[in-house]
């Protein structure tokens, strides 16, 4: 009997994520002989396309270099995310194992199949892959990449890599990487783990050993913004054809010996060009689109849809996952003792849950789903268990007031508090948002009904981080949310719930430990428990367990009071095919190799 934890069944439980699509891509003919293609079909490709053609499409952010393992070469400038690589270099550039956009799992990339032993990963790459510039992609290339640059103590990388590289260490997660023929690399190994795959493997581009080899003394400037284009070469769909004089516009072509096919045997991407202007402002990105001159707004706004109305065709994804739901918070540090003692208290807090109606608000602004948990139900596994929402229910909500002793003993409307002053206080809302300005209307007409009295007050943005964010707090109540904040990992939502979070802004005495209640203890071991446990073997469900847990305390105690969760919504010029299956800005990157243009 195979035994939970052996070395067996960690091989098998890393291997799962990758049979299914290992045996489903490999049991297809490859358009040519000679190459072993990669063919996409639905739901990546719902109409098999045409060649030719472009696009046009905006990014937020200025690339300050080619580089993938860079990303940002000057430490004096802000630094850019791993993100980053994704918005360009990730139509330049290949990974051995690729993460579906649709599926967050790991599945066949540059190597076709994928074998794991105690201490080892073994790659078996593709037949006729070549870079961009024609020159075959070997196993010399991946030992080069993992060997020079990743293993190569000389060569300076972006501190997300070397995050990357140390994932659950130190040590390193990878020794060395072995040729064992032309097709064939072995990686030795530290330690496997769930999610090294999906985590780890899909973010390391395979760079060409014919360009870079004797470039590595000057790493960090390598592939630079100042670099000939035919210099910078990948296996990615696409390769860099110029920049534009003041860097803000990267145009792309087709990459000839892409390795990757419809199931009609065309070889992707279907595209002739791809131009990529960095634009910072929407106002600027929605002129662009009325121009015609960009063709996709990837994250649109939702008031800005009736302006676009007869010149796009609008996908509405899955609730965003870069931020939090709209939320409700109380400052449970307020000077005042006495509403600090009543926000402390679950029970009040109870009550304001049961006096959220978000239906109104849903019918009025359409592109929002209801929010009853910080835990991003899309990015989660299916034995999470789903929270039972709070009722919307008054009596309840004014049942519980009255266990507060919360009377309105003078017959005015307005409860009073034990010390006899009305209980009042304000919700801060920031004035750009028409979302939550109608959560925070919702509120306090609900509550208006059950005698407590609520003032709003709409501030700009800025003046509310300021108020949220300056240790103490200067605000009673609000409804805001937190971006950007990737919630797809439990982990990250740590700063928000755990007692010494930088946005732990509800709360922020709970960083002195002093006053720390039986339930923040136990969300703070949670948060630890996640972190030990990323390399166990058994990670998935004891992630499992702890989520759950976690869900449970957040749901009973209610530190914060989910409200929405937005949906994103692209805009497409009509013309543009296989668009529908994007359900996140950020996976536009990964759609573009199988959008085409019925007009070209």
């Amino acid at each position: 009997m195979m035994k939970r934890g052996s070395p067996e069944s960690l091989r098998r439980t890393l291997m799962f994520s990758l049979v299914a699509a290992v045996v489903f891509l490999q049991s297809q003919n490859s358009p040519a002989g000679q190459e072993d293609w990669k063919i996409l079909g639905a739901p990546w490709l719902t109409t098999p396309g045409i060649q030719g053609g472009f696009i046009r499409y905006s990014i937020p952010i200025q690339p300050a270099t080619l580089n993938p393992y860079l990303l940002n070469p000057n430490p004096e400038e802000p630094r850019l995310s791993l993100s980053s690589f994704e918005e360009i270099s990730s139509l330049l550039h290949a990974t051995l194992l690729e993460r579906n956009p649709l599926t967050g799992r790991a599945e066949p990339g540059l190597a076709k199949q994928t074998v794991i032993d105690d201490k080892s990963l073994t790659f078996h790459l593709r037949r006729g892959l070549r870079f961009s510039d024609g020159t075959p992609l070997t196993a010399d290339d991946v030992v080069f990449t993992f060997n020079e640059i990743l293993l190569n103590s000389k060569v300076r990388l972006h501190e997300d890599f070397q995050a990357l590289l140390n994932w659950g260490g130190p040590p390193p997660i990878f020794i060395r990487a072995e040729k064992l023929d032309a097709l064939t690399v072995r990686v030795t190994v530290n330690r496997l783990f769930a999610g090294l795959f999906e985590l780890v493997l899909t973010k390391l581009p395979i760079l060409p050993k014919h360009k870079l080899a004797n470039k590595l003394g000057a790493f960090d400037k390598a592939w630079s913004l100042d670099s000939p284009p035919s210099e910078i070469v990948g296996a990615g769909p696409f390769q860099l054809a110029s920049i534009s004089q003041d860097r803000r516009t990267f145009y792309l072509k087709r990459n000839l010996y892409y390795w990757q096919a419809d199931q009609k045997g065309t070889r992707l991407p279907y595209l002739d060009s791809v131009t990529i202007l960095v634009t910072p402002i929407q106002e600027t990105e929605l002129e662009q689109f009325k121009s015609s001159l960009i063709d996709i707004i990837r994250d649109l706004a939702p008031e800005k849809i009736a302006s676009l109305e007869g010149q796009a065709r609008f996908v509405y994804g899955e609730a965003v996952s870069y931020r939090t739901p709209d939320f409700f918070a109380l400052n449970q540090d307020i000077a005042d003792p006495a509403f600090r003692n009543l926000f402390r208290d679950v029970r009040f807090r109870r009550a304001l849950a049961h006096a959220s109606d978000r239906d109104p608000v849903i019918r009025r602004f359409p592109w929002n789903v209801p929010a009853h948990s910080f835990l991003y139900r899309p990015a989660l596994p299916s034995s999470i268990d789903q929270p039972t929402p709070y009722k919307f229910d008054l009596k309840q909500a004014g049942e519980l007031l009255d266990e507060l002793g919360l009377q309105d003993k003078n017959r005015d409307g307005v409860r009073e508090l034990p010390d006899g002053r009305e209980l009042s206080f304000e919700i801060l809302v920031n004035q750009e948002s028409q979302v939550r300005a109608a959560l925070a209307e919702m509120l306090r007409d609900n509550l208006a009904r059950i005698g407590v009295k609520v003032r709003l007050r709409s501030v700009p943005l800025s003046a509310m981080t300021t108020a949220l964010m300056t240790n103490p707090a200067r605000f009673e109540a609000a409804v805001t949310a937190i971006s950007p904040l990737a919630l797809t990992n439990p982990l990250s939502l740590a700063v928000l719930f755990k007692s010494d979070g930088k946005l732990h802004f509800y709360r922020f005495s709970d960083a002195t430990a002093r006053e720390l209640s039986p339930v923040q203890q136990r969300i703070d071991q949670i948060f630890s428990e996640l972190q030990r446990i990323m390399t166990d073997p058994d990670y998935i469900n004891k992630l499992i367990t702890l989520m759950n847990e976690l869900q449970k305390l957040l749901h009973e105690d209610l530190p914060l009071l989910p409200f929405l969760w937005p949906k994103f919504i692209i805009a497409l010029k009509p013309d543009i095919k296989n668009g529908d299956s994007i359900t996140l800005p950020q996976n536009l990157v990964h759609f573009v190799k199988v959008l085409w243009r019925e007009k070209r």
